[in-house]
This record gives C-alpha cells, sequence and structure tokens, in this order.
C-alpha cells in the first residue's frame, strides 16, 4: 500500500511525457485535491443544457439506480461526481498531461492530452470543427467541452455511457467494464454513495434558458469566428460599419443570449445600458446579468451573466469578450455596479 501512495504522489508532482490511465484504488474515495470548481460549473451547465439527450442513456440506472427519482439539481450533482472521476483517472486532474500511447509520435495531434486525455484529430474524427489546438486542449475549459459533446454523440448513437472493449464507440477506457484500466466499479461505487437530493415534487423547468444558450457558445473567438461575433452585434442597434469582431461584444453577447431565449434586452452594444435593464437584484443570482466597472470610474464597463460560483474577492462569471472569447473568468467583486433579472 505505501508503494501505491508513493506512485501516485509522484503523479501529482509532474507532468508525465507520456501517462497511462490511473489504476483503480477501490479501496479509497475520489479526491478533490487538485479539482478546480471552475471545470464543474462548466460539467453542470453543459449536463443541464442536454439532460434530455443524457437520460436517454440505457445504463443510466447503472450510474444510479434511483436516478430517475432525484431532483433536476441532484441529477446534475451526478454527473459533476461522475466526470470528476473520470477526469480523476484520466489524469490526476492535471490539465497539462499528455500520452502517445495511442497517437503517432510525431504528430502531437494525436497524442491524448488533459482533463479528458482528448486529441485535436478527435475533433474531425467525430465531425466537430472547434478548432481546438494542442495547446487549446491543454486548457480545462476546451477540454472539457470537447469530451462531453463526444460522450453526447456517443450517447446519442451507442445509447450507453459504459462501452466495453471491442463495443464501437468506445472512448474512454477509464469506463469500459472489463478492461485494463477500466476503474467503472471505483466510479460506480462513489455515485452510489453519494448523498443527493429526492424527489418530492415535479423538478422545476430551467428558469434561466439565456444561460443555457450562453454556456453552448462557450470556446467562440473573434479570432477563430468572427462571423459569429458579427451575429452577437446584430442583436443591438450598431449600425453595419460597426459590427466587426473588432468592436468590443461583451453586451452584444448578452443581447444576442436573450433575444435567443425569448426575452427582452437592451438592444444595446453598451455595458452599463444594462444597469436600468429588467429586475434589480439586491444580491446576484446565479444567471443574473453582471455589470462591472472597469480601468476607472465612469469610465469603461463589462456586462455578463454570473455562473453562481465565487471566491472571497471574485465572482465567476460566463460571458463574452473575455479575454477576446466566450469563456468562464473571474471579477473583482470590488468593481460590480449592479446585478439584474431578463424580463420577457
Amino acid at each position: 500500500m505505501n508503494r501505491l501512495i508513493n506512485w501516485l504522489k509522484s503523479i501529482f508532482a509532474s507532468t508525465p511525457k507520456a501517462q497511462q490511465p490511473m489504476p483503480t484504488t477501490p479501496s479509497k474515495p475520489i479526491p478533490s485535491t487538485g479539482w478546480q470548481p471552475e471545470w464543474a460549473t462548466f460539467i453542470r451547465s453543459f449536463f443541464d443544457l442536454h439532460l434530455d439527450t443524457f437520460e436517454k442513456a440505457s445504463d443510466i440506472t447503472k450510474l444510479r439506480a434511483d436516478y430517475f427519482y432525484l431532483t433536476r439539481d441532484a441529477r446534475l450533482d451526478m454527473f459533476v461526481a461522475f466526470i470528476k472521476a473520470i477526469v480523476y483517472f484520466e489524469c490526476g486532474y492535471n490539465p497539462k498531461s499528455y500520452s502517445v500511447d495511442v497517437g503517432s509520435k510525431d504528430n502531437r495531434n494525436t497524442w491524448s492530452v488533459g482533463l479528458m486525455q482528448m486529441s485535436v484529430t478527435d475533433q474531425a474524427n467525430y465531425g466537430f470543427d472547434f478548432g481546438f489546438s494542442f495547446e487549446d486542449l491543454q486548457q480545462p475549459i476546451p477540454n472539457l467541452r470537447l469530451a462531453l459533446t463526444i460522450m453526447k454523440k456517443q450517447v446519442e448513437k451507442r445509447g450507453k455511457f459504459l462501452i466495453a472493449k471491442g463495443e464501437p464507440g468506445l472512448y474512454w477506457a477509464t469506463i469500459s467494464p472489463g478492461g485494463k484500466y477500466d476503474s467503472s466499479p471505483t466510479i460506480l461505487k462513489g455515485l452510489k454513495a453519494l448523498d443527493l437530493a429526492k424527489l418530492d415534487s415535479i423538478p422545476n423547468t430551467d428558469p434561466m434558458p439565456w444561460y443555457k444558450i450562453a454556456n453552448s457558445e462557450i470556446g467562440q473567438t473573434e479570432a477563430n469566428n468572427p462571423s459569429r461575433v458579427v451575429q452577437y452585434h446584430s442583436a443591438t442597434d450598431l449600425d453595419k460599419s460597426s459590427r466587426k469582431a473588432s468592436t468590443p461584444w461583451c453586451a452584444s453577447f448578452v443581447c444576442w443570449c436573450l433575444y435567443q431565449a425569448g426575452y427582452h434586452n437592451t438592444n444595446s452594444a453598451w455595458a452599463r445600458d444594462y444597469l436600468g435593464y429588467g429586475k434589480a437584484l439586491v444580491k446576484p443570482e446565479k444567471g443574473c446579468i453582471l455589470v462591472f466597472e472597469r480601468n476607472a470610474p465612469g469610465g469603461d464597463s463589462h456586462v455578463t451573466f454570473w455562473t453562481g460560483e465565487e471566491t472571497a474577492t471574485h465572482l465567476l462569471c460566463l460571458g463574452g469578450n473575455q479575454d477576446d472569447m466566450v469563456k468562464l473568468k473571474l471579477y473583482p467583486k470590488k468593481d460590480l455596479l449592479g446585478a439584474r433579472w431578463p424580463v420577457r
């Protein structure tokens, strides 16, 4: 046992040049050291957006026998724990890890990389056009976005999460029953032990369709997809000559998400205009619109959506034109100007 513990410590201490999936450790729970809350936020939002698809998996009650007796929030908590466990056994929560065991040593685009051990070539192989590079896939959110999109397609085509070795559609060896690197017994044991809220009424329908739409745009950048940014601007009163990817677009993104969800918006590309929009909130609520001051009082501003996650000093936000892309980013609480709730 001491040898195993020392080996695990060595895995976390450095980034291996080539890495196999981590071995199963049935006697120990999945640790949290190294796990980041923003990863859970993205996973939860992705499953929330596509829950109807994932719930069609024939083996969903293998994940939790009481799955359909859980509240919606509890189901999402279960999926976060499921992906967290896969990430642990794939890379030990190390976003920079990579393996060349299933790829070409001379072509790193074929290497398995990051949290879910994805490869650049997976995008074309599965019919997706995210445009993620090797370096992009070493970033947690793009890696998770590609992985969960592939998992969704897997469920759509194969009808299940756990695919045995030799079956069509197998991707992750860590959830391949009976395989050499199969960690599903440990993962399923952990899911069974979760203390999740049971259903006592019909789950509420999601009150934040605009947030789901915003989440589905994560990864869009003004460099890789400038035409998409122009579409965001089309939800505002900007004249056509100003509808460029180089024009600041945080407010345009918020306008576009609200418009797509059937909600009123400010029709303005000026972030501060959202201070007079909708319903004012005394305290931010998950999914609400936040306006932050930038640079100097009365100067620039930024508008975004709140994920519901925070630190002692910052709020984790989902928005557009955050480092020139749609992504999650922390913003200082001290710069918050106001919180608003959308209205139809």
